[in-house]
């Protein structure tokens, strides 16, 4: 499996390969549904312009591994470092995803968009999070610090803890409702 260099408007359906290695190939515009690469070897691949659908990508190494518009839908992507990523024309969107515990540590995402996923315990420390959109996502012990939040939108989602004083924030919007998540180091009590 996987034994070529480069793929073009493949489909990928059903593979169960877990911790195999899939280095430096290129995909491009494939489709990958109901796929296990879990703790998979993918450095130094590209993924441009793919889908992965219903995927369990836990694990995975990502080191220079490139992903150029690749949307994921309810995929579980545990564990994954995406600070290790290429971040050269990085781009994702992410749909009903489980990416607990995962990291963004200093990575730049502008405009990602991730839409009712679970993001607990995920590491945004330094990341740029510029007019990135968080709809309807659950931050519990996500970690924000020294991270850039620039038009960055959190309506909708719940159980975060952004500390204003250690992040960098400009026009960052939110509701009404949980609001609360920027006053948690302020020794400040709110009644309903």
């Amino acid at each position: 499996m996987f034994e070529e260099e480069s793929y073009i408007e493949e489909v990928f359906e059903s593979i169960k390969t877990p911790e195999i290695k899939i280095k430096k190939k290129v995909f491009e515009n494939c489709e990958f549904t109901a796929c296990d690469l879990s703790n998979c070897d993918l450095s130094g691949s590209q993924f441009i312009d793919c889908l992965w659908t219903d995927c369990n990508l836990s694990n995975v190494n990502i080191s220079e591994t490139s992903f150029q518009g690749a949307n994921f839908t309810d995929c579980k992507l545990l564990r994954v470092k995406f600070q290790y990523s290429n971040d050269f024309l990085r781009s994702f969107t992410f749909k009903d995803c489980n990416l607990n515990y995962s990291s963004f540590h200093c990575s730049k995402i502008p405009k990602t968009s991730f839409t009712q996923c679970l993001l607990q315990e995920v590491d945004f420390t330094e990341a740029d999070l510029m007019e990135v959109i968080l709809k309807g996502c659950d931050l519990n012990e996500a970690i924000f610090d020294r991270t850039t939040l620039m038009a960055t939108d959190f309506r909708e989602s719940f159980n975060y803890r952004i500390d204003p004083t250690r992040n960098f924030l400009r026009k960052p919007i939110f509701s009404k409702h949980s609001i609360e998540g920027l006053l948690c180091g302020f020794d400040i009590v709110i009644e309903s």
